[in-house]
């Protein structure tokens, strides 16, 4: 299932995965974690803590999982629901 709406907040797991495939992608495309930032009005320190899957990036509201979703179209990322590695 590919996630096109972020209905909920993932789970850490989930979120761990994505930054990942989010950091990944930003460094492929040689772009710096305040240029995407910047790109999309965001602050950097939300980015950095996208891309580490820190605890304190809870997606508890649609507002953060709508930025959630900027980053990765931005960046070309699928966010897939069920993906595991």
């Amino acid at each position: 299932m590919l996630v096109t709406d972020i209905d909920t907040a993932p789970s850490s797991e989930q979120l761990q995965l994505w930054g990942r495939q989010i950091k990944d992608a930003r460094e492929a495309a040689g772009m710096s974690i305040e240029s995407i930032a910047d790109a999309l009005n965001l602050r950097a320190s939300f980015v950095a803590a996208l891309e580490n899957g820190r605890g304190n990036v809870h997606m508890e509201s649609s507002y953060e999982r709508q930025h959630l979703q900027a980053v990765a179209k931005k960046l070309g990322v699928i966010l897939n629901a069920e993906t595991s590695e």
